[in-house]
């Protein structure tokens, strides 16, 4: 288990390594000594999966009825 005066694990962004942030502010990547950019917003939410699910069903629901109405002669 990580203490908790580690901080958070971090990704550095050039090299894709992980590390600890320490709690410091700003966050300095040890690897490169560059400050990495946090990102606190979601890239997906929930509801948004939800609605792809929804919406993929509907999309291969629209398949089936199309292949029935052909008419093999």
């Amino acid at each position: 288990m990580p203490n908790e005066e580690w901080g958070t694990k971090r990704l550095c962004p050039t090299t894709g390594k992980r590390f600890y942030d320490l709690n410091k502010n700003p966050i300095i990547s040890p690897y490169t000594g560059e400050e990495v950019e946090v990102d606190n917003s979601k890239s997906r939410m929930i509801a948004a999966d939800a609605e792809d699910a929804v919406t993929a069903k509907a999309k291969k629901g629209d398949k089936a009825d199309d292949e029935s109405l052909v008419d093999d002669d």
